[in-house]
């Protein structure tokens, strides 16, 4: 049976170590590399030959934009090619989702005013055009006849005056270019774009911090919460063995009834208290959800707490 499910032969390895590169082997078993050095053909199912490749670990990309394309290209077939295997996305202030309604806003703004921007820088060089058609039948005149034309032969040649129509078609272009004040009304107006910018990712900024601070206040509160839990089950089951206890001193003459009177009170409240930090946590989660800007259901999931051996 072979060792491996693949072997990687006659490559370049660069190991990410620092190490110098070296050619050798890889061995892989289950998705995993187990050996690397000099492997025999034999030893595995199947394999790959790397001459003249290089084979390295896979390059982790932290700031993509691949926010809207990975919807038509699930793959990130550009990274691909480059030897990245792992990327991060949504991090440069631009993402797609989750966002919350205010940050979609400030972005859309943001990208309002450098659209603004853009156009007055290329105002001056932007041409004014106007274009006009027309068509129709121009003539007319007289359709009396005239006195005639004495001709070479001696005869006389006759026309109605002015009875010629045609048709007639025109096309008019103008382009213009223009100046204000010259030039300086334009550099204005670049100003006035580029400080309405500055200010839309400032108000963007002042929406993050609030978005950051809410977000850390509500994921603070959630875990408090998740705590809360294991604490009152522990209570619990402490109110419960507490009780148990005492109904057996009860049967066996060595308590009194209301002393499982208020063991069964405590075991009541301790149960009423498991459940409210349940529902806190809940209501923890759902404002975290909220502040999120409405993630996946599963982003927020966390392990409820494991049932303890009695």
């Amino acid at each position: 049976m072979p060792r491996f499910d693949t072997v990687v032969k006659n490559g370049m390895i660069i190991d990410g170590t620092r190490a110098p590169r070296y050619r050798g082997d890889i061995g892989i078993k289950d998705g995993r590399i187990i050996e690397i050095g000099k492997l025999h053909a034999g030893d595995a199912a199947r394999e790959l030959d790397a001459s003249g490749l290089i084979v390295a670990p896979g390059f982790i990309d932290l700031h993509t934009h691949y926010d809207a394309q990975v919807f038509w290209d699930p793959y990130c077939s550009i990274s691909g090619w480059h030897g990245v295997t792992s990327v991060a996305i949504g991090n440069c202030g631009f993402g797609f989702a989750p966002v919350r309604p205010e940050l979609r806003e400030r972005q859309a703004a943001i990208r309002a005013a450098l659209l603004e921007l853009d156009s007055a820088k290329v105002l001056p060089f932007s041409p004014n055009v106007i274009l006009g058609y027309s068509a129709g039948s121009f003539g007319g005149g007289s359709n009396l006849v005239a006195n005639g034309i004495l001709q070479a032969d001696g005869s006389v040649l006759q026309q109605n005056r002015f009875g010629n129509f045609g048709d007639r078609q025109d096309v008019d272009a103008i382009v213009f270019w223009s100046l204000r004040n010259l030039g300086v009304g334009n550099l204005a107006l670049i100003r006035l774009a580029d400080s309405n910018v500055r200010s839309e990712r400032l108000r963007q900024v002042e929406v993050l911090d609030r978005v950051g601070a809410e977000v850390a206040t509500a994921y603070a509160k959630a875990r408090a919460r998740f705590a809360q839990i294991a604490t009152n089950e522990r209570a619990a089951q402490d109110s419960e063995k507490a009780f148990q206890q005492d109904v057996v001193r009860a049967r066996n003459n060595l308590g009194l009834p209301i002393e499982v009177l208020d063991s069964m009170r405590l075991l009541g409240r301790s149960r009423y208290a498991y459940l409210d930090a349940i529902i806190d946590y809940n209501r923890a989660q759902f404002e975290l959800y909220v502040a999120l800007g409405q993630p996946p259901a599963d982003f927020l999931a966390l392990p409820a707490p494991a049932p303890k051996a009695k």
